[in-house]
């Protein structure tokens, strides 16, 4: 796992290697979790489903989800997130 600093306190966890369990998650996000595709379908992005009430925007994040053209945005991710790729995606 690689863990990112992405500004205003939060934070961009990438694991790879291997299927993290719901604990691993939700210890990593701060709470209960909700799983979101990337726009581009290469990524499973785990967030805490109660971010935007608790935790400041991470706008790098947002940008891994829905694509650099901010025109796009149609909501944003708060929090910490967990971004699954390769043999960490969710089954």
């Amino acid at each position: 796992m690689k863990t990112k600093p992405s500004g205003n306190g939060t934070s961009i966890h990438w694991i790879d290697d291997k299927e993290p369990t719901l604990k691993e998650l939700q210890k990593l996000v701060g709470g209960n979790i909700e799983i979101v595709k990337s726009k581009a379908g290469h990524a499973d992005m785990v967030i805490n489903e109660e971010g935007k009430f608790y935790c400041e925007p991470n706008i790098p994040a947002t940008r891994i989800w829905l694509g650099p053209d901010t025109r796009e945005w149609y909501d944003i991710l708060a929090g910490d997130v967990v971004i699954c790729t390769g043999d960490a995606r969710l089954r």
